[in-house]
């Protein structure tokens, strides 16, 4: 009980509330109306057992779904969405390496999607509360808004190492070569690169 008590979240509270309002009125009988000399003393002992032990099965079910989802999404955000090669590539190998991994990533961030469904809808079937419940509906939208900061995680995480990748301070310091290859040649008289370029900001960082 003490456990329950000391490790539910707030969020989690509503959700336990009628289980532990039953506990609360029944141990009362204990503190008010029952000694360790009165007849009924075992079946209240036993009784107050069972509802503390239904209760702790089902906060502590509740939290490793919710630890499952946690791990899930922190794997997401383990490494970038962008990769690159130790030698510079041309822009459409670039291009064909970067679609491949995009698909495969966002192959497994979907099938993983469905398991924090399925950890969801399982942590429902542990509770007697309607889909429309009030304590329900908050408890999913906490849910939720986990899953939102492993999402922009994984963007930051990202948009943080295309930015290193791009810097030219951090590619001397760490000896990279440049990311993409292009021709520079002369046509008709005029400078031209393959294929076009139309920035040149950070152009020494991307190109050889």
């Amino acid at each position: 009980y003490n456990q329950i008590m000391t490790e539910m979240l707030p969020v989690e509270a509503p959700l336990l509330r009628q289980d532990l309002n039953r506990i609360d009125q029944t141990l009362k009988r204990g503190l008010k109306e029952l000694n360790w000399k009165s007849p009924g003393i075992d079946p209240f002992i036993k009784e107050v057992q069972a509802l503390v032990s239904k209760s702790h099965t089902t906060l502590f079910d509740l939290k490793r779904n919710l630890d499952h989802i946690a791990e899930i999404l922190k794997n997401w955000a383990s490494e970038p969405l962008l990769q690159r090669k130790p030698k510079p590539m041309t822009p459409d190998e670039f291009e064909n390496m970067y679609r491949t991994m995009r698909a495969a990533r966002y192959s497994t961030i979907k099938q993983q999607g469905a398991e924090i469904e399925k950890k969801l809808k399982e942590s429902s079937n542990l509770l007697s509360l309607s889909s429309r419940n009030a304590a329900w509906v908050a408890y999913t939208d906490f849910v939720i808004s986990i899953v939102v900061q492993g999402l922009a995680k994984l963007v930051r995480v990202s948009l943080e190492y295309l930015a290193e990748q791009i810097d030219a301070e951090f590619i001397r310091r760490h000896g990279l070569q440049p990311m993409l290859v292009l021709d520079l040649n002369l046509v008709d008289r005029r400078i031209r690169f393959f294929p076009d370029i139309t920035e040149d900001i950070g152009a020494s960082a991307l190109l050889t």
